[in-house]
């Protein structure tokens, strides 16, 4: 867009004449109508009007001495979504255009900057925080700066898996081996967009390794070796890892370096080149480039080697394990995952949303990761199958890739969550029901303490006129904006008809505005805030607000109206106020923190959302501590309106607007300031029904239509509109089977452990309170312990720990054992039997009993020989040796003598 202007009347560049309008209102500024002209142009996409500099503010005569373009009076525009002028300015004040929103953190990417007029003599720096860059004139209006570090600032730099990717990594799905994280593939293929890395079609470029390593001290990201040199720059390359040369790789680069990322840059003087210049892919591992030096430099076992050298380096560090279950439990089902905005985010690889290869979750129907890290820098990863089930590495015994270990639900809380929706209806936190069309800015939810500073604001304004042309007798919310501690503010502002057809939504950041419609725009971490857009929603119509203290926001647009969603942490439950910093002291403190009473002595999160506390009763607190019965009748509603609602209308002075002021009301500006509004309370006393909207609709269709919902009835009647009010009732409804399952209390046992080989089922539900989990083994193994566990309470049934051996082997452990029991057995009866009769002989030698009966000792004569036997018959008596002689005995030349017990 350009225009010329010369004065009150001037020419279009089409040669049509332009006569500027004065503001009817010029009197009451006390200006002539030359110094209030309005000089502009509409804006693209439908976005509205925007004035050109110094318009109506007295100092429109600059118009004709200045310009966007090298010649005075011309102003030139590209007109988008974001207006950006052309040309340069030598006004001492104004912005910087730069060509990228956001780059990588990696650095390496040439930035073409706009603005002022740099001339010929001009030395060019570019300071970004603390780091300065030097910059090469391009022309007067351009320079190029050349960022080739790694930084890191408050500028909107991006880790490198969330930056945009100009070198795709292609994965052959015909030979799975030919994958870019095999370590043995045949052919590897990579492209880049060749056109804009050089200005130069004939240019080469570099096809080079990088890699990165980091601990604790410290991090390395050097250039380690090459695939290609000087290549033709045609946009593709395929090689084969084998054959490849690695006589420039980078000396013992093996032993630190397993991944990294691949380069793609402009061979000669690439910081001159007045295209990108070089290229980033993601993060890769180098198996395929360091196989070959692994396996001859570790042998054939480098794979467990390596492994190994990993865990004894970084594995036995600070077990990170124990912090993230007790500051990142995972939640226990699919459905509380999916409702956990403020703590969980999804996995970008395995998206139930997007994109869902889940390559390195095989079997997962959706992962989520946490949002917050613990002190090690440590997140929380939780999978979850296509039943709904968190999933177990140890439940898997032929695949463990789903994730590392942690406690099911234990001890997970679901969050709370309230609801606006619809024209002004509210579902607390503690599931109360209201509707309050207040016209204005309120507060959704706030809660402060010594150590938070939580605030949800909303901007509720009337929508557009009914079919028969009245004013709507009610609001809806059009805006909304949130910070929480000392996070960056957070806007979000709907967009009217007819300017929505390409966005849905206006987002803003601190007052900066951004878009969520590429790739790599879908997650974006600001201070204490990440914003996410699902992968396949470009119209920016849902959004998920996360913040670092787990608040989180989902925002949806339907029709130039926004549903909010807002899930709060279990911390900001109601709390003693003296239970949260020891300057409390031990009693209850005098001054109050919300005003009187209760509120005095107790924290409360409260608003329009009303108070969390699991109590119903006193949702409805006013900031004054005085509470409101839910509506039961019409006059309820205006006890409601007057006494809770507007309570909580921001004045500016208790607390502040986070609202800009530059954002108007989307509708009409003139009706949103008036204060003669009234809204209807009961739309079905409202008994002024007009000719035209009896034509519309009957009382009848509302009540088939609606299925009994009160808000959609009430939608239905006040604007005449049926999409309104089924949007209204599917949201409605939506809503409450989301928080039915997701604020669901779950008895988790966490994960039954058991020995490597035993099979457990069921594989996915067996973890919640009452399943009952039975054990085996493979037809080959045999399984030993308790077959089966049921979970009781939150503790599993006692029992021994199941595991499994090798059938042959236990078929030969089972002979060997028989065979030493049988041994056993003959060794402990020939035992009892030698013990008994060694018994036996100690008993009879105590009790002097003849060893052996009848036998005879002959006489030994002197010289050797045998006596001669007497010739008398005396009785044969046996000879005990060496036992004394008793009282009663005799003894003979015969040497025999009896003993006194009986034969």
């Amino acid at each position: 867009m350009t225009t010329n202007p010369t004065g009150p009347e001037s020419r279009s560049p089409g040669g049509e004449h332009v006569t500027y309008v004065t503001a009817s209102t010029s009197s009451s500024y006390r200006r002539t109508a030359a110094d209030i002209i309005e000089v502009g142009f509409n804006g693209g996409n439908g976005t509205g009007w925007y004035s050109l500099p110094w318009s109506a503010d007295g100092n429109s005569y600059k118009l004709v001495q200045y310009g966007s373009t090298q010649v005075a009076g011309r102003w030139l525009a590209r007109v988008d979504e974001e207006i950006e002028y052309g040309g340069c300015s030598n006004d001492s004040i104004g912005v910087l255009q730069l060509d990228k929103p956001q780059a990588t953190m990696l650095g390496g990417f040439t930035l073409n900057v706009t603005g002022p007029c740099f001339r010929i003599s001009d030395v060019l720096k570019m300071q970004i925080d603390e780091t300065t860059v030097d910059c090469e004139r391009v022309s007067l209006q351009n320079l190029n700066a050349q960022l080739s570090e790694i930084l890191y600032s408050l500028a909107r730099y991006v880790m490198p898996s969330l930056a945009r990717r100009q070198v795709n990594l292609i994965n052959d799905p015909a030979v799975p081996t030919n994958n870019w994280r095999s370590f043995n593939p045949d052919n590897l293929t990579l492209t880049w967009p060749a056109v804009n890395i050089s200005v130069n079609p004939n240019q080469p470029v570099d096809i080079t390794l990088w890699g990165y390593w980091e601990d604790v001290q410290g991090h390395s990201f050097e250039e380690i070796g090459s695939i290609a040199r000087s290549t033709t720059n045609r946009g593709i390359f395929s090689f084969n890892p084998r054959t490849l040369s690695k006589s420039d790789m980078l000396r013992d680069a093996w032993t630190k370096y397993a991944g990294g990322l691949i380069q793609i840059r402009v061979s000669q003087d690439w910081m001159r080149d007045k295209g990108d210049g070089i290229y980033w892919s993601d993060m890769v591992p180098f198996g395929w480039y360091f196989r070959d030096v692994w396996q001859y430099q570790m042998g054939s076992n480098w794979a467990t080697d390596m492994c190994i050298n990993w865990f004894d380096y970084d594995g036995r560090r600070e077990n990170f394990y124990m912090f993230l279950e007790n500051e990142n439990p995972c939640p226990c089902t699919l459905d509380q995952a999916l409702l956990d905005v403020g703590r969980f985010v999804a996995l970008m690889d395995c998206d139930i949303n997007g994109d869902h290869r889940c390559y390195y979750t095989q079997g997962a129907q959706h992962c989520v990761v946490s949002t917050k890290n613990v002190w090690t820098g440590a997140g929380q990863v939780c999978c979850y199958d296509w039943e709904g089930w968190l999933m177990f590495s140890q439940d898997y015994e032929y695949n463990d890739q789903y994730l590392r270990f942690y406690s099911a639900g234990v001890p997970y809380r679901a969050h709370p969550y309230g609801y606006v929706y619809g024209e002004g209806h509210f579902i607390t936190f503690d599931n109360v029901r209201y509707t309050f069309s207040g016209k204005g800015y309120y507060i959704l939810t706030k809660f402060k303490t010594p150590s938070a500073n939580a605030m949800v604001q909303i901007r509720m304004e009337q929508p557009p006129k009914t079919l028969w042309n009245t004013d709507v007798p009610a609001t809806v919310v059009t805006g909304i904006t949130a910070q929480d501690n000392e996070s960056a503010v957070i806007e979000v502002y709907a967009r009217k008809e007819f300017r929505r057809w390409r966005y849905k939504t206006d987002v803003y950041v601190d007052s900066t505005r951004v878009f969520f419609d590429t790739p790599w725009q879908k997650l974006q971490v600001f201070r204490g805030v990440t914003i996410r857009s699902r992968p396949r929603n470009m119209n920016m119509s849902e959004l998920e607000i996360m913040f670092d203290t787990g608040l989180g926001l989902l925002v949806k647009e339907s029709r130039g109206m926004l549903n909010v969603m807002v899930s709060i942490p279990p911390k900001y439950n109601e709390t003693y106020a003296w239970r949260q910093r020891t300057e409390f002291g031990r009693m209850e403190p005098t001054a109050g923190v919300f005003g009187t009473g209760k509120c005095a002595s107790h924290y409360h999160t409260v608003g329009l959302l009303g108070v969390y506390n699991n109590d119903p009763r006193d949702d409805l607190t006013t900031p004054d501590c005085n509470v409101i019965n839910p509506p039961l009748s019409e006059t309820d509603n205006r006890n409601l309106f007057y006494e809770f609602g507007q309570r909580w209308k921001l004045d500016g002075k208790q607390d502040s607007v986070l609202f800009n002021a530059i954002h108007r009301p989307i509708y009409n500006p003139h009706l949103f300031a008036s204060l003669q509004y009234t809204p209807t309370f009961d739309p079905w006393q409202n008994n002024n029904m007009t000719f035209y909207e009896s034509l519309i609709f009957s009382r009848d269709e509302v009540r088939v239509a609606c299925k009994g919902s009160a808000s959609c009835e009430f939608d239905y009647l006040t604007t005449g509109r049926r999409e309104i009010a089924m949007d209204t009732l599917t949201s409605e409804m939506t809503f409450h089977d989301m928080k039915r399952r997701g604020e669901k209390l779950l008895i988790s046992c966490g994960p039954l452990w058991k020995y490597s080989g035993v099979l457990k089922y069921p594989v996915g539900k067996n973890y919640l309170d009452g399943v009952r989990v039975n054990l085996f083994c493979k037809p080959e193994y045999f399984i030993h312990g308790d077959p089966q566990r049921v979970c009781v309470n939150g503790t599993w049934s006692p029992g021994w720990w199941a595991w499994c051996r090798w059938r042959t082997e236990e078929n030969a452990l089972k002979w060997f054992t028989g065979i030493v029991v049988a041994l056993l057995i003959f060794a402990i009866i020939f035992g009892i039997f030698w013990y008994c009769n060694t018994l036996k002989k100690q008993k009879l030698k105590s009790r002097g009993r003849q060893f052996f009966i009848g036998r005879y000792i002959p006489e030994i004569s002197k010289n050797g020989g045998s006596a001669k036997k007497p010739s008398s018959q005396q009785p044969t008596i046996p000879v005990v040796d060496h036992e004394p002689p008793k009282s009663g005995a005799y003894s003979g030349r015969g040497q025999a003598r009896y003993s006194e017990s009986t034969a």
